[in-house]
Formats: structure tokens, C-alpha cells, sequence
């Protein structure tokens, strides 16, 4: 689950059941967040965000398969920057063939996005306004993935961004997502 808020979450929940947070970076007033749950529910059930007041939030969820139970994830990259000033651009030492994903979350100013070379678009929710998220993916074909995204907007907006690879269970085959 990819979060863009103002503040941490107390705690996510899938099917009543508790997620584990992988990472965070905030940067003024823009939080960029992923929280995960190994093997969860084969089920619908909802996703729920909980903060300790009242805040504005953007989430994105992705279910993937093929990955390895015991070792999901790589390390963690992050970083932060000011629009105009620099773009998000994370290296992430990767294997090749893991499923590489990123969070890039943004304060208001943000009015358009394009994700880097070879990165495809999970989701892109720039509308102009605050807890602004964006969020791509793409395979790793070498040790290390760079994931970066091109934004456009006016003024002087934070933002945060996390890129993280995701291994590819031992039993073969790649990662493989389900949007």
C-alpha cells in the first residue's frame, strides 16, 4: 500500500488484518509511505488507513505475486527535494528480474508527472492539490534501477520519494502485479 499524507498512519489494515510499515520519508508537509502484508487474505476486503487526527490522504494499493515469502523487499532508498530545485531520482540496488516500484508524494503545486525511462504508471493523481501521489514500476535488468519521475507544476512544492525492489520468489519466474 503506497501512502501520500501530511503525517505517518497509525497503523493500515487489509481484511481486518495488520500490515507492517517497509518505510517513510517526509519532507515538509508531504509524507511518502509503504506499507506491505506478506501472504495476506485471498479475499475482497478493504484497505483501511488510520491517522490519530483528521487528515487528507492519498492511497494506492498493488498486490503482487511470485515473491519471496521471507525476503520480500530489497533496502529501501529514499530521498526528498524542493520543485525547481531538483528532481525526484532514486538509484535502487536491484537483481535482475525483481519488481522494482516507487512512491513520490508532493506538497500543492505539482500539475503533471512523467515517470522516468522504462518505469510504467501505477498511478498518477496530480491534480494541483495537496497529497499529491505518484507511484510507477518496472523491472530491475541490472544491479542497480534508477527510478525518477519528471514533475511540472509552479512555486516551490516538497516532495518525498521511496523506491524499493521487491524479490522474485526462489521457485522461479518473475514478480508479477495485479493492479
Amino acid at each position: 500500500v503506497l501512502i501520500s499524507a501530511p503525517s505517518a498512519p497509525s497503523g493500515v489494515t487489509f481484511n481486518s488484518d495488520a500490515l507492517t510499515q517497509l518505510d517513510t520519508q517526509a519532507n515538509g508537509s508531504c509524507d511518502a509511505h509503504i506499507w506491505y502484508r506478506v501472504a495476506p487474505d485471498v479475499a475482497t476486503g478493504d484497505i483501511v488507513v488510520s491517522f490519530s487526527g483528521s487528515t487528507a490522504v492519498n492511497v494506492s494499493a498493488v498486490s503482487m505475486y511470485n515473491v519471496d515469502q521471507s525476503t520480500p523487499f530489497g533496502t529501501a532508498v529514499k530521498g526528498t527535494g524542493t520543485f525547481g530545485t531538483a528532481e525526484p531520482s532514486l538509484d535502487v540496488t536491484t537483481t535482475y528480474g525483481d519488481l522494482v516500484f516507487d512512491v513520490v508524494a508532493t506538497e500543492a503545486g505539482i500539475t503533471s508527472s512523467a515517470p522516468g525511462e522504462g518505469q510504467t504508471e501505477i498511478r498518477d493523481n496530480v491534480t494541483g492539490g495537496h497529497n499529491v501521489i505518484i507511484t510507477s514500476r518496472k523491472y530491475a535488468e541490472s544491479t542497480t534501477t534508477t527510478m525518477s519521475h519528471d514533475l511540472a507544476g509552479s512555486g516551490t512544492p516538497d516532495w518525498a520519494h521511496i523506491a524499493v525492489g521487491v524479490k522474485a520468489a526462489a521457485s522461479g519466474g518473475a514478480v508479477n502485479i495485479l493492479l
